[in-house]
């Protein structure tokens, strides 16, 4: 599409080039702080954003996994909220795990589920409170 540039813009801290604008954008916005201010408004924006690469969604590869992480800090503690274990995590608000799982979702849609399931963590506790997670919003 027009607003994808056609020369790398910016370096990322590997010192790799990228073609993706807004990685440094999409990183910080991911913060606790920033992300648990105001969810849902940082959601759509960053939806919005990843939307731009769906036709090349492999120019997000090198920011993926970062990416990734920073949702999975919101995500994994309410998959163990209220599952009896003695997590040190602790859950966020409910805005604030949708809004998550909302930029996880479309990262989902533009790169492709088998692209993204690399990056996710792959504990057999996590298998467990998916699980659980699966069998309560039935």
């Amino acid at each position: 599409p027009c607003c994808l540039p056609s020369q790398p813009v910016n370096m990322d801290d590997r010192g790799s080039s990228s073609f993706v604008r807004e990685a440094a954008e999409i990183e910080q916005s991911l913060s606790a702080g920033i992300f648990t201010k105001d969810a849902a408004r940082t959601a759509d924006r960053l939806a919005k954003t990843l939307e731009k690469y769906q036709e090349q969604s492999e120019l997000l590869d090198p920011h993926l996994e970062k990416i990734i992480n920073k949702l999975m800090v919101f995500i994994l503690p309410s998959l163990s909220a209220g599952s009896g274990s003695d997590s040190k995590e602790t859950a966020f608000p409910d805005e604030v795990v949708r809004g998550a799982w909302r930029v996880f979702y479309e990262i989902c849609k533009t790169r492709g589920y088998k692209t993204v399931t690399g990056f996710l963590p792959h504990k057999v506790h996590h298998l467990e409170a998916v699980l659980r997670l699966l069998v309560r919003e039935k």
